[in-house]
């Protein structure tokens, strides 16, 4: 019983002390204006990307612009520059009616990352795949969710990913 209370105790002040870090990012990244991710695309990159073409992007934007859609920009001399996030290309996937990857399949994709060795790297290499799978420009059509579960007690990938 005495065990259990103590672990309770650890347990409480390893929680308390993950939400101060998380804080402490969070605050941080606020003050840099760092909460987004920073990747942007132009107009014209998305042309590169699959399933786009030029007349598709272009056709795409106009009837979303007509629509109400905002589209972030930013200055470039004396115009307005698209400066397209992650969200807004899937919006335009979305638009363009794309299935996602779950529209085409029933089931979720599973990947395990474990090493018994302490030091071998799994947070990080757990954290790079998640962004990759969600930020790679040739998987943003697939508009992929995903959930990365940290059963480390540092919480390290907690730390490394949003943390909220």
């Amino acid at each position: 019983m005495e065990n259990i209370e103590q672990l309770r105790k650890v347990a409480t002040r390893a929680g308390k002390l993950l939400t101060s870090l998380s804080e402490s990012i969070r605050q941080q990244k606020e003050e840099l204006k760092l909460t987004e991710f920073y990747q942007e695309y132009s107009k014209a990159a998305l042309y590169k990307l699959p399933k786009l073409s030029k007349g598709s992007v272009e056709y795409a934007v106009a009837e979303m612009e007509a629509s109400g859609y905002i589209f972030k920009k930013k200055p470039s001399g004396n115009t307005m520059k698209y400066a397209m996030t992650i969200q807004n290309v899937i919006d335009l996937y979305f638009h363009r009616k794309v299935p996602k990857y779950r529209d085409r399949f029933d089931k979720a994709f599973t990947i395990f990352v474990c090493n018994l060795k302490g030091g071998g790297s799994k947070t990080v290499s757990t954290a790079s795949l998640s962004h990759a799978f969600r930020a790679h420009p040739q998987l943003l059509f697939e508009d992929l969710r995903i959930l990365a579960i940290d059963f480390d007690p540092q919480a390290s990938l907690t730390m490394f990913l949003s943390h909220e």
